[in-house]
C-alpha cells in the first residue's frame, strides 16, 4: 500500500511542472523568433533585389528603342553600382525593343539556418528572385506640346504683344524654345503662361511667364526624315491627307493653284485672295505642302483652313494683311534652311491649334494673338518617345 501511495504522490505532485512548461515555451518562442527574424531578412533581401532590378531596368530603358547595346551596358552599370553583377543573359528585350526586362536572383542569407536544419535535415537555403521591366512609352505629341514651339533658331516676343488663350481643362499653356528666347517690352496674357528653354535661358524682361524651367532638347516632331512615315501612318489610320505639291503622270501639278518656280520647285502665290480653303478640294485632316514658298499679298486678311493640321516645308509669307487666321495646328519645317515666321506691326493672329516652327519665330510690335486650343484632340496623332516607366 505504501508503494502505491508513493506512485500516486509522484503523479499528482505539481512541483517542477512550471519548469517543464517554461522549457517548452522557450523552445516555441525561440522557433517563433527565428521564423520572424528570418522572414524579415528574406523580405529585406527581396526588397533590395527588386530595387536593384528596377534601377537597372530604368537605366537601360533610357536608351530604348534605338540602342539595345547601350541599354544593356547601362543596365549592367547601374546594377554594379548597387553591388550586383548583372550579366547579358539576364537581360531581354520585348515590345519592338521598347521594353527591357531584367531577371536576377541571389542566394539569401538567414540567421537561423541551423535551427531549420535541426527540424528538417533536408532544409536548404533558397534563392530570392526579382523580375523588373521598364519601357519607353509612346505619347501623342498633342497631349504635351506647347502652344508655341521653336526648335532651331531664336524666338522673340516683344513690344506690346497680347495673348488670349482658350484651352481645354487641364492643359498647361507653354511656350518653348531650344535656342535664344527673349520676351520684353509689355508682353501679357489673360492666363498664366509657362516658359521652357533648352540651351539659352529665357530672358523674360516683361515678367510675362508664371514660371520658367530648363528641359531637354526637343526634337521637331515632323522632319524630312519622318514625314513619309507619318503620312503613311495617318493614311493607314483612316485620315485623309492632301499632298499639295503632288504631280500627275505627265509631271504637272495636280492642283491648279500650285505653280512651278523657275528652279522647278512648287510655289503657291495668292494675290488678293483672302482665303485658301482646302476643303474645296476634298475632306482633309492633314495638308502637306513642300515647295519654294507660300506667298500671300495684297489682302487685308488671310485665312488658311480646310484641315486640322497644316504642314509646310516652305517659306510662308503673308504681306499687307492685318489679320492672319490658321484654322488648325501648323508645323513649318524645312529640308534645307530653316524657314521663319513673323507676326508684327499691328497684326492680329487667330490660331486654332499650336504653332511649331523650325526656324526663327518673331512676334512683335503691337500684336494681338488669339489661341483656341480646345480642339487639339482632333488633330491627327503624332506618336513620340515619351517618359520611361516601370511595367508591373
Amino acid at each position: 500500500m505504501k508503494r502505491f501511495n508513493k506512485w500516486a504522490e509522484f503523479f499528482t505532485d505539481e512541483e517542477g511542472g512550471v519548469i517543464i512548461l517554461v522549457a517548452l515555451l522557450i523552445f516555441v518562442l525561440l522557433g517563433t523568433t527565428a521564423l520572424a527574424i528570418d522572414t524579415g531578412v528574406l523580405y529585406q533581401n527581396k526588397r533590395e533585389l527588386v530595387n536593384i532590378a528596377d534601377a537597372a531596368a530604368l537605366a537601360g530603358a533610357q536608351e530604348l528603342p534605338q540602342n539595345k547595346a547601350a541599354a544593356t551596358t547601362e543596365a549592367i552599370k547601374y546594377a554594379l553600382l548597387n553591388d550586383y553583377v548583372l550579366t547579358e543573359d539576364q537581360i531581354t528585350f520585348e515590345n519592338s525593343n521598347r521594353r527591357i526586362v531584367v531577371d536576377i536572383s541571389r542566394k539569401s542569407n538567414i540567421y537561423f539556418d541551423s535551427i531549420w536544419k535541426l527540424l528538417n535535415p533536408d532544409f536548404q537555403i533558397g534563392e530570392v528572385v526579382a523580375l523588373s521591366a521598364a519601357e519607353r512609352l509612346r505619347e501623342n505629341l498633342w497631349d504635351s506640346v506647347g502652344f508655341i514651339e521653336s526648335y532651331y533658331d531664336e524666338l522673340e516676343i516683344k513690344d506690346n504683344v497680347n495673348f488670349y488663350i482658350n484651352s481645354p481643362e487641364g492643359y498647361k499653356p507653354v511656350i518653348h524654345s531650344n535656342q535664344r528666347f527673349e520676351v520684353k517690352n509689355n508682353v501679357s496674357s489673360d492666363v498664366n503662361v509657362f516658359g521652357t528653354w533648352t540651351e539659352n535661358q529665357v530672358q523674360d524682361y516683361s515678367n510675362f511667364f508664371h514660371d520658367t524651367r530648363q528641359v531637354a532638347w526637343k526634337e521637331p516632331p515632323i522632319t524630312a526624315g519622318n514625314i513619309d512615315e507619318l503620312i503613311s501612318g495617318w493614311i493607314d489610320g483612316g485620315y485623309n491627307v492632301m499632298i499639295v505639291h503632288e504631280k500627275d503622270s505627265n509631271g504637272n501639278f495636280i492642283y491648279d493653284f500650285v505653280k512651278a518656280h523657275h528652279d522647278g520647285r512648287a510655289k503657291i502665290e495668292l494675290k488678293g485672295q483672302e482665303v485658301l480653303d482646302f476643303s474645296d478640294y476634298g475632306n482633309f485632316d492633314v495638308v502637306y505642302f513642300s515647295g519654294r514658298e507660300l506667298e500671300v499679298k495684297e489682302v487685308s486678311s488671310f485665312t488658311l483652313t480646310g484641315a486640322k493640321l497644316f504642314i509646310l516645308d516652305c517659306k510662308f509669307e503673308v504681306k499687307d494683311a492685318s489679320t492672319l487666321t490658321i484654322d488648325g495646328a501648323i508645323h513649318i519645317f524645312s529640308q534645307g534652311s530653316h524657314h521663319e515666321l513673323e507676326f508684327k506691326d499691328g497684326m492680329t493672329g487667330n490660331f486654332n491649334g499650336p504653332i511649331l516652327v523650325d526656324g526663327k519665330l518673331q512676334i512683335w510690335k503691337d500684336v494681338n494673338v488669339n489661341f483656341d486650343l480646345t480642339k487639339m484632340s482632333e488633330i491627327p496623332e503624332i506618336w513620340i518617345d515619351g517618359r520611361v516607366s516601370l511595367v508591373r
